[in-house]
């Protein structure tokens, strides 16, 4: 009975502790649940929807394009670059030299071959090319 007692003393303190310790004495989880809490109201802020809807349209873009296709990513935007990657790995066979396709992301310089897909995604121009 004794070691019960203990025991239930022990969790007692150690959630008292992780509770107002880091805060000085105030609910140290009080800004944090109510962050939680807001967030369940609202799933997603504007910024991250307008995310959200870029990068489907990045996604839809490269709809176009085979499975296993090699696609060369063109643009001077490190960013850019990285999501159309992210987007077409592992379907897409992303190369740095010549390729199937070329993905043109707001490439002011020339653009050759067949046009395939071209999306105008917010801000970004997206030009996908076939070199077949």
């Amino acid at each position: 009975m004794f070691r019960k007692v203990l025991a239930g003393g022990a969790i007692f303190l150690g959630l008292t502790v992780l509770l107002f310790a880091p805060a000085r004495g105030a609910i140290a989880l009080s800004s944090k649940s109510s962050d939680f809490v807001s967030r369940l109201f609202t799933r997603f802020q504007p910024g991250e929807l307008s995310e959200l809807s870029r990068l489907a349209c990045f996604e839809q873009s490269l709809a176009g394009i085979p499975d296993g296709a090699s696609v060369w990513i063109q643009t001077k935007d490190p960013y850019l670059e990285q999501r159309f990657s992210d987007i077409g790995f592992p379907r897409l066979h992303l190369v740095l030299a010549k390729a199937d396709y070329v993905v043109y992301v707001n490439w002011d310089g020339a653009v050759a071959g067949k046009v395939v897909n071209q999306l105008t995604c917010a801000d970004v121009k997206i030009q996908v090319v076939s070199h077949d």
